[in-house]
This record gives C-alpha cells, sequence and structure tokens, in this order.
C-alpha cells in the first residue's frame, strides 16, 4: 500500500526534547504503525517517509475546522487528485504534542482493507524529518530524540541521505553495475520499486523474473503491475539478493527503497543531518517471497474476500473467483487469522498446500491448493 505524496508544509515537531521512550511500532504485513492519542481517543498512524505532510482519515473531517486551501497530488499508479488541507488538531505521540500547523484529510480505506487493520491517519516527513528517528523491526518498537547516540554511529552502517525535489534519497548499486537514487519510503511496502526508467536499466526488455502482482494506493485504486526480482543490491558495503522489485505505473513517479528492504534492519533516520544509518537485524538475510497462490485479498467487516485471481495460478485452477469469500483455511476460521498470517502461509515455501473453504453467492466448496509460483 503506498499513500499519496503530499506538498510540504512548516511544521515544527519536539524541538529540543531528550530522547522518547520506545513506543509500539505496529507491523500488519503491510504498513507500519504507531499508537498516535487525537480526538479524545487512542488511534493507528500510518509512518511513511514518502508522504511529505501528515493526514488524518476522513471520519475525523467534521473535527478539523475550516480549510486552508488545498493541494494537487498523484500517486505511483497515477492517480491524481485534489486535498484539502485543514488547520492540524492536538496529536500526541506517547504523550507528547506534536507541533503540526496543519493536515489533509483522506480516505483511508484502502489501506485498511489491503491490511486488514484500522488506519487512521499518517505521519509523514514533517514529523520523520525534524529529529532523529529509530525504528528497531526486530523489536517493533520507535523512539526518537534531538541527536544520534555514539552507540548507533559506532555500531550502525551510516548512509548519506540528499535531499532533493521534495524527497529523501539514497545511492544503491544493482546488479555490480546499475547506479540508481532511490527515494526513502516506508509507505511503500516493496522492498524496490523502480520507474519505466530505471525498470529498463535493472531488467531491459526481456527480464529473467517477473510476474504481475496487483498494488493499491491511497486513492483507493487496485491495479495490476509487474514485480521482477533483483539478483543483487549493495550499499555502502550491505549486500542483499533476491529483493523483490515493483513496477511503478506513474512514469513522473521517483523509484523508491521500501519497508520490505528497511525491515530487514535497525534503523536510524537522522533526516535533519541527511544521514541513514543501518544495522543488519534478524531477517537481513532472508529473500523476499512472494504469494504462490495467485489470491489477492481483503479484510472487509470481518470477511475474507478475494478481490483478483491470478491466470494460471492454483488460485485458478482451483475454480476461485473474484468476489468468493476465503471462509476457512486448513479448518480454521479465517476470522481468527490476521491477512498478514494468511498472506506468509500462502508465500511461505514450507507449505507445499493449503485447503480452503470457499463461499461463492450462496454455495460452499472446498478446495486443495498445489503453491506454486504462478
Amino acid at each position: 500500500m503506498r499513500s499519496l505524496r503530499l506538498l510540504s508544509f512548516t511544521l515544527m515537531v519536539l524541538a529540543n526534547r531528550p530522547a522518547s521512550a520506545a513506543i509500539p511500532l505496529l507491523d500488519d504485513g503491510v504498513m507500519v504503525r504507531v499508537p498516535v492519542q487525537a480526538f479524545g481517543r487512542d488511534l493507528a498512524f500510518m509512518l511513511d517517509s514518502g508522504f511529505t505532510g501528515s493526514a488524518v482519515a476522513d471520519r475525523f473531517r467534521p473535527q478539523l475546522g475550516q480549510p486552508l486551501g488545498t493541494n494537487q497530488t498523484t500517486s505511483p499508479l497515477g492517480t491524481s487528485q485534489n486535498l484539502v488541507i485543514y488547520p492540524a488538531p492536538t496529536l500526541r505521540l506517547a504523550g507528547r504534542a506534536l507541533a503540526l500547523d496543519a493536515v489533509t484529510s483522506l480516505n483511508l480505506q484502502m489501506a485498511e482493507l489491503v491490511s486488514g487493520q484500522e488506519c487512521d491517519g499518517i505521519l509523514g516527513m514533517n514529523f520523520l524529518s525534524q529529529q532523529a528517528v529509530l525504528l528497531d523491526f526486530d523489536h517493533g518498537s520507535l523512539s526518537w530524540c534531538d541527536q544520534v547516540p555514539d552507540s548507533v554511529r559506532q555500531t550502525f552502517t551510516p548512509l548519506p541521505v540528499t535531499f532533493t525535489h521534495g524527497f529523501y534519497s539514497i545511492q544503491v548499486t544493482v546488479n555490480h553495475s546499475h547506479s540508481l537514487r532511490l527515494m526513502v519510503d516506508t509507505g511503500d511496502n516493496s522492498s524496490l520499486s523502480l520507474n519505466s526508467q530505471d525498470w529498463q536499466t535493472v531488467f531491459g526488455d526481456h527480464p529473467s523474473a517477473v510476474s504481475t502482482i496487483t498494488v493499491a494506493d491511497a486513492a483507493n485504486r487496485i491495479s495490476p503491475t509487474r514485480m521482477g526480482v533483483v539478483d543483487q543490491l549493495q550499499v555502502a558495503g550491505l549486500v542483499y539478493t533476491n529483493l523483490h522489485a515493483t513496477f511503478i505505473r506513474n512514469a513522473e513517479d521517483p523509484s523508491h527503497v521500501g519497508l520490505g528492504f528497511f525491515k530487514r534492519h535497525t534503523v536510524l533516520l537522522d533526516l535533519p543531518d541527511k544521514v541513514l544509518y543501518l544495522r543488519p537485524g534478524e531477517r537481513f538475510a532472508q529473500p523476499d517471497q512472494e504469494d504462490r497462490s495467485g489470491l489477492h485479498l481483503l479484510r472487509q467487516s470481518g470477511a475474507t474476500l478475494v478481490y483478483s485471481v491470478d491466470q494460471r495460478s492454483p488460485a485458478a485452477a482451483g475454480g476461485i473467483q473474484p468476489g468468493d469469500q476465503i471462509e476457512d483455511i486448513n479448518g480454521q476460521p479465517s476470522n481468527e487469522l490476521t491477512l498478514r498470517t494468511i498472506r506468509r502461509l500462502l508465500r511461505s515455501p514450507a507449505t507445499a498446500q493449503v485447503t480452503l473453504k470457499i463461499k461463492h453467492g450462496e454455495n460452499e466448496f472446498a478446495v486443495a491448493l498445489q503453491l506454486h509460483r504462478s
């Protein structure tokens, strides 16, 4: 799931404060969220370094006051829309107020359908660019500070970050020879996402490993695109193999390095000083895994729904169709499983077969899928 990019507006956040206590970093497999207190409630906001403003879900729009103006936005799928800017409400992170000047209001329904979890808003670059933020994916926590600890400087790999054209980026080398500049984007759940120019550079006209996948954006648009496998990526002496790269359909969008990459590490984003620090984590050497069922799923009102089915996939061979409902998996009701758990099961090389109970209209049938790459 990828959020729309928003033109920047001024923000001063948590200036001259000591390091924060660690707060939960909630990973649902599609996005990472942090607990935010707002509107007298405990909410969950997506953490998105590809979004230059911040946002609240449109269900809170009546509590935002009079509009301040609008901004034109585009997404990697080419979606374009005007977003209305409002005075920022009081948002608290670990009990401390974020001094936002303004927010936008977004319909985040697609984020919720794809992830199966509530998403109440977005904390973007006008939070992340004001202080050093530590993301510990192994332990599921976030903390921030005004200065980088000596322990990080001594044990993490530093990467220079460049700020150009409204986004932060790092330099990487792909397949030993191709130098690419990639936007730092924790809102993109792929390891890499490549625009048409970089895709051509890496894969050419005859990619060795490309398949079709389904992606969504914050404009509630779902679209098929391509996924390729990058044999090797090198970043400042750190070497990665078998990373997935998603094709960006919007030709004007920059290429990204996304959440699938960052979750391999403990990450400290020191964007005020334009440095990104990486320390390999528990998942550093794990190759990316793709779905082997051909199913693209949504969670709506507790039901696990089939949005689309890849051609020539195990799901297609089993007669599963868009709009069908998965009632149980290997005898367990699907509503007792998170979408993250279901997707892990459907892409794990250790899973040879799954048995699904499918509801098609008023009819039900069981199907055993022999999982393999489509």
